[in-house]
């Protein structure tokens, strides 16, 4: 079954704890009807590739692990995806990924 994409877009909120990585987050509904959750989508829309290490859905519910550099789509248009182990249908949080210079 096919689903509509639930869209967002990521806003710099500044440094990790450490001081290290830029975190990036954004807030979005999924509708019930949706589904468990298994992929996620992701599209760069900075000028220059960036380092995403995860994505994490739902006050830490789910995570994916990216550790994977993300051309811009001004190179290249193709999103990438990432997939995990673990799903659920009940999420209605944030989305945040963190992401190194």
């Amino acid at each position: 079954m096919k689903h509509r994409t639930v869209k967002a877009y990521a806003s710099y909120v500044g440094l990790d704890d450490d001081g290290k990585l830029h975190r990036y987050e954004c807030m979005f509904v999924v509708p019930q009807e949706f589904g468990k959750i298994g992929a996620v989508l992701i599209e760069n829309k900075h000028h220059s590739e960036m380092y995403l290490k995860n994505v994490v859905l739902g006050d830490d519910e789910i995570t994916f692990t990216c550790e994977s550099w993300i051309h811009s789509k001004h190179d290249n248009p193709d999103k990438r995806i990432f997939f995990t182990n673990k799903v659920s249908s009940n999420l209605k949080n944030t989305c945040s990924s963190i992401s190194s210079v």
